[in-house]
């Protein structure tokens, strides 16, 4: 087995930051993040044309975050055939306790909660990633403290070993990093055995720009990889200067996470959001909306034209007199308002209705039957798509692979 030193993760960490940035995912992520939060005319000439915003987007993703989630999912161990080591009554107080412990840890990690914020991950990023560790400092209850932890983990925190493959329990190693503050990484040194005095700021690489203003930082890089002999996972914390703490045999035989792409890339393991395809119909509907906004600013009020010779000026005002030298006959005239196309309103709605309809959201499905305003002429049919249940049968596979290592 390779000897596993500090430069060596931080080399590998390297890799997987130069991988991301080559194939764009920094890019992509913030423009996505950026188009869901509303976010969605940065970086744009705009022209002088009103910047509106109409987030479509947002509503499809929490409606298919809400679909696949909407009811709590648990996790039920079920004993297979009876083998000669156990009979078919120890099988089931076995799997009774599990059950037991699987229901209590979903209350604890708060997992329902978080399966939420993974769907929305991958939705909006493309992968949706949780990690699972043992924190030793939580009251249990119990006289030997410590429960399971489960915690989300942007895809661009996620380094893979091997980046063709996007199974995670199919990798020689997997990396992940975090920034901490750092008296809180000399903490976790000292706490470990390690030098206090090898752990420095270092340099950012992060891609983030809100981390960019703080100085007292440090990444810390948690590494995974597996034995090739015994198939046990190992483990280590180290920064680019030190190692935090050494390299250590976890006793699992599974990698403690679980990836889940939206929709996979073949020959990648990052996958494709369902934001990236949308964003020209959310910029469509921006600049329509934009420029039917000047449209209506400079046509749709009526305008006064009079005349120069027998009025030195025009006076709005309200009860204002006005002098005019001769008759008033023919002085002014009112020029009415330009009316605004109605197929423009109602080709905007229909870009609207079929980009959700397409992904599943329909009206009907958003609760939307009710319907006064008027619908063009011109329709399309087309099948009703439940994207979600691909999605529900996904994290259903990945649960029994969280169960599987965090049992053997």
């Amino acid at each position: 087995m390779t000897q596993v030193t500090e430069k060596l993760v931080w080399d590998r960490f390297c890799r997987g930051v130069d991988f991301k940035r080559r194939i764009g995912l920094y890019d992509t992520v913030r423009t996505n993040e950026n188009y869901f939060i509303g976010n969605q005319w940065q970086g744009v000439q705009a022209k002088g044309l009103p910047t509106p915003v109409f987030n479509f987007l947002k509503r499809v993703v929490l409606f298919q975050v809400a679909t696949i989630t909407s009811d709590n999912m648990t996790l039920q161990a079920a004993p297979l055939l009876p083998t000669a080591q156990f009979p078919p009554a120890r099988l089931e107080e076995i799997t009774g306790v599990l059950n037991g412990q699987f229901q209590a840890l979903f209350e604890s990690a708060r997992l329902s909660t978080r399966l939420r914020e993974l769907l929305r991950n991958a939705a909006v990023d493309g992968d949706g990633c949780m990690y699972f560790y043992f924190d030793p400092e939580v009251e249990n209850g119990q006289p030997v403290k410590g429960e399971i932890q489960a915690e989300v983990v942007e895809n661009t925190r996620v380094h893979f070993g091997n980046p063709n493959q996007r199974d995670p329990q199919k990798q020689p190693w997997l990396l992940l990093s975090r920034r901490m503050l750092l008296d809180d990484a000399r903490a976790l040194a000292e706490q470990w055995g390690a030098d206090p005095g090898l752990v420095c700021p270092d340099q950012e690489v992060f891609q983030n720009r809100y981390d960019s203003g703080l100085e007292d930082q440090v990444t810390v890089l948690t590494h995974f990889w597996r034995d090739r002999k015994t198939g046990s996972v190992f483990c280590c914390e180290s920064t680019q200067k030190g190692m935090l703490r050494p390299p250590y045999d976890t006793g699992l035989r599974r990698y403690p996470l679980i990836w889940l792409n939206w929709d996979f890339i073949q020959d990648c393991y990052h996958g494709q959001s369902m934001i990236t395809g949308l964003i020209p119909n959310q910029n469509f509907i921006n600049k329509i909306f934009a420029l039917t906004g000047v449209s209506l600013l400079t046509t749709a009020f009526p305008k006064v034209i009079y005349d120069k010779n027998r009025l030195r000026s025009w006076d709005g005002s309200v009860g204002a007199a006005v002098g005019v030298a001769g008759g008033v006959d023919g002085v002014a005239k009112v020029m009415a308002a330009a009316s605004v196309n109605p197929q423009i309103a109602q080709f905007m709605e229909l870009c609207m209705d079929k980009t959700q309809s397409f992904l599943g959201a329909s009206e009907v499905a958003l609760g939307r039957t009710g319907r006064k305003t008027p619908r063009p002429s011109w329709r399309f049919s087309e099948r009703p798509t439940r994207p979600w249940r691909r999605r529900s049968r996904t994290c259903t596979r990945r649960w029994r692979t969280w169960a599987g290592f965090s049992w053997i």
